[in-house]
C-alpha cells in the first residue's frame, strides 16, 4: 500500500491554497492499490472453468451501491511517477511511467508506459468526482499482450489465449455500477493471433452443429485453435454491437455479428462458420468453400443457448439446393 511503499524523489506541499496542493516526482519500487479500492461486489459472477456448463454460473446483477469519489476533492496534486510494479486487484503491472493530475476532484492519469503480461501499452484514465454524478473515462492501446494470463487475473476467464493488439475507449457516468453500465459509451478493436478458444471445437460444430452443442460435458477437452481472431465494437448507452467478428484457422473461417444489452446482461449473436478449402490461415482469404450452418447464441450471460439456424442456412444456399440439403443432413443426422 501507500503507507509501506519504498519511494525516492521530491515532494513540494503548498498549504496556502483553498485546498492543499502537492507536487512532486517519485520513483516507487512497488505500489499495491488494493487496500484503497472499494470492496468487490458479487454483482458479476466469476467465469466458470473451461468446459463447465454455462448454467452453473448464477444470474449476476449490477450493484446499486453508491459510488463515492468525494475523497478526490480533499487536495490538488501533480505528480510524475515511475513505478517498478503495480498491483490492481489481481492484475500485475510491470514497470510503468505515468503523470497524475488531481484538480478539484478530477483525477487524470496519463499512462505513458505500461508493461504487462509480456506486452506493453499506453493509456489515459480519468476519475471525475468534481460534480454531483461520478464519471469515468478510459482509453488504452495494447500491444503484444498475452490474453490468457491477463483475462485470468482481470476477470477469472481462462478460455481465450493469443497475442493481443487493441485499442479501446469508454466513458460512463452514474451514481452506481448499474447507472454506469446503462450510460456506458465506447468503441474499440481487438485482435488475437496464434491462440485458442477453449471449451468448444468449432470445426466439429460445422460438421455437426447439433451434436457439438448438445454435449456440454465434452467441452472441457475441446478447443479451437486459430491463426487470427479479430473484431471491432461500439457501445451506446450500454448497448454493445459488433458486426465484423472474424476467426481464421487452417480449416475454418468464422464470421459473426451480434449485440449485447449490457444493463440486462443478455446476448444475441449469429455466427457463420464455414469449413475452409485451403490450409492457409492467418492472412488467408476470408471466403471459404464448403457448407455453412449459422449458429445463434442467445440468452442471459450466465445461461447462453446455442442452436443451429437451419432456416438461415436454407435461405443463403437457395442457389445450391444440394449444398443446403447436405447442410441440413449434417445438423440433424450427423453426416
Amino acid at each position: 500500500g501507500f503507507d509501506a511503499m519504498r519511494a525516492s524523489g521530491e515532494i513540494m506541499v503548498d498549504g496556502g491554497r483553498a485546498r492543499p496542493f502537492l507536487k512532486g516526482k517519485l520513483d516507487i519500487a512497488a505500489l499495491d492499490v488494493n487496500p484503497y479500492l472499494p470492496p468487490e461486489t458479487d454483482a458479476a459472477p466469476k467465469a466458470q472453468p473451461a468446459g463447465a456448463p454455462a448454467a452453473s454460473a448464477g444470474p449476476g446483477t449490477w450493484s446499486d451501491q453508491p459510488i463515492d469519489l468525494g475523497g478526490l476533492r480533499a487536495a490538488d496534486a501533480e505528480f510524475d511517477l515511475t513505478v517498478g510494479q503495480i498491483q490492481v486487484r489481481k492484475i500485475a503491472i510491470g514497470r510503468s511511467v505515468l503523470a497524475a493530475k488531481l484538480t478539484g476532484g478530477r483525477l487524470a492519469l496519463d499512462l505513458r508506459e505500461l508493461n504487462l503480461y509480456q506486452g506493453s501499452g499506453q493509456g489515459r484514465l480519468v476519475l471525475d468526482g468534481s460534480g454531483a454524478v461520478p464519471a469515468f473515462e478510459h482509453a488504452f492501446r495494447l500491444s503484444k499482450l498475452q490474453a490468457q494470463p491477463f483475462l485470468r487475473d482481470a476477470a477469472d476467464f481462462e478460455r481465450l489465449s493469443g497475442v493481443t493488439e487493441g485499442e479501446i475507449e469508454f466513458t460512463a457516468r452514474g451514481r452506481s455500477q448499474r447507472d454506469m453500465v446503462s450510460a456506458l459509451n465506447g468503441k474499440g478493436k481487438l485482435s488475437f493471433r496464434d491462440g485458442a478458444i477453449k471449451g468448444i471445437n468449432l470445426g466439429a460444430m460445422v460438421r455437426n452443429v447439433a451434436t457439438a452443442l448438445d454435449h456440454g460435458g465434452a467441452r472441457a477437452t475441446q478447443q479451437t485453435d486459430f491463426a487470427e481472431l479479430s473484431g471491432s465494437f461500439v457501445i451506446a448507452n450500454g448497448q454493445f454491437r459488433n458486426d465484423d467478428l472474424l476467426l481464421q484457422s487452417p480449416l475454418l473461417r468464422l464470421t459473426g455479428t451480434g449485440k449485447s444489452d449490457m444493463p440486462k446482461r443478455t446476448l444475441d449473436y449469429r455466427l457463420d462458420p464455414k469449413l475452409a478449402a485451403t490450409a492457409a490461415g492467418q492472412g488467408g482469404a476470408k471466403d471459404a468453400a464448403g457448407i455453412s450452418v449459422p449458429v445463434l447464441v442467445q440468452g442471459p450471460w450466465h445461461d447462453l443457448k446455442y442452436r443451429p439456424d437451419v432456416g438461415g442456412a436454407i435461405k443463403e444456399q437457395l442457389k445450391d439446393p444440394g449444398g443446403a440439403v447436405r447442410a441440413i443432413q449434417g445438423v440433424v443426422g450427423g453426416k
